[in-house]
């Protein structure tokens, strides 16, 4: 029974990360649309995770700190490393384009090998993640 509710928790982050991921695409396609400042969405996508993993972590009956944060860790990892393909490739662009304003696109572009990494085994990472938290 965890494991149909950790699926359910995956499959509800895959969702968030799709419908932010085409927002944000619908407004960068249109014509002399540009995002000037990402603090504010990284902020919504912050809290998004973050009830997400409370959600979760109440769903199947956690009471340790530590699950809370290892379960956070795990949808953050998801979300991060699969939002930039899934806006790329709502704007298509190449899977692993990266923009030359967001903090985050300066730091990967410095660390381009690890965030190839990163972006092709995010989805494992985050569920050996969760399957951690079933042997803890």
């Amino acid at each position: 029974m965890m494991w149909v509710v950790e699926i359910i928790g995956v499959a509800a982050m895959l969702q968030l990360l799709y419908l932010h991921a085409k927002i944000d695409a619908d407004l960068l396609n249109q014509e002399g649309c540009y995002i000037h400042d990402h603090n504010n969405r990284f902020d919504l996508r912050f809290m998004n995770v973050l009830i997400l993993s409370l959600i979760f972590w109440h769903a199947v009956g956690d009471d340790s700190m530590l699950k809370l944060f290892v379960r956070f860790a795990a949808y953050s990892i998801l979300f991060g490393g699969m939002f930039d393909m899934c806006l790329n490739y709502f704007r298509g662009l190449d899977e692993h384009h990266l923009g030359t304003t967001a903090k985050w696109d300066i730091f990967w572009t410095k660390h381009i090998r690890a965030y190839k990494i990163l972006t092709k085994y995010s989805l494992i990472i985050s569920i050996l993640l969760l399957f951690l938290l079933h042997i803890m």
